[in-house]
């Protein structure tokens, strides 16, 4: 359980152990589920003694479970234990201030994505990786587009992706 350990001292440090075994025990997951923090999963294949989640008791604003099928769907086979969300304060404080219920939609499913190298993500006909819009403020976009129509995917890229988010300021 040393894979569920939070950032905190003392007795903290294992708030999230407390949770999973009191969840194990109800039969909502297994005793090793996956772990998703503000949309990224943490997937353990064994147990890393080292590791810990990175954040503490006092960030977690929520903790709730997907139901099996939803996770297996999609996360795969690797949420067969199940699959538990925690989504901190300053995260759900974010998607309170987003105005457009589309751009948390669109957020949501880009991390939701398995294969980062099969989504194209362009803004302002950039390409951009997850990692820079984390830091964008979706509040600033006019608009998003999704794109699923190879036909037109190929104009933009031919790099085989399966579908491209068009994202404007």
């Amino acid at each position: 359980m040393n894979r569920y350990l939070l950032t905190d001292n003392g007795t903290d440090e294992e708030y999230l152990i407390g949770v999973i075994k009191e969840l194990a025990k109800d039969g909502q997951i297994s005793k090793k589920p996956i772990i998703v923090v503000d949309l990224t999963p943490h997937i353990f294949k064994e147990n890393i003694r080292e590791y810990r989640l990175p954040l503490s008791k006092d960030m977690i604003g929520e903790i709730w479970t997907l139901e099996k099928y939803a996770g297996e769907a999609i996360y795969g086979s690797i949420a067969e234990g199940g699959v538990i969300v925690i989504n901190t304060t300053q995260f759900l404080a974010d998607v309170n201030n987003t105005t457009d219920y589309n751009k948390v939609l669109f957020l949501l499913e880009t991390h939701r994505q398995n294969d980062d190298n099969n989504v194209l993500i362009l803004l302002d006909d950039r390409e951009i990786q997850k990692q820079e819009l984390d830091k964008l403020n979706l509040n600033e976009l006019e608009y998003i587009r999704l794109v699923k129509d190879p036909k037109i995917i190929e104009k933009y890229s031919d790099k085989g992706y399966s579908k491209i988010f068009v994202l404007h300021r």
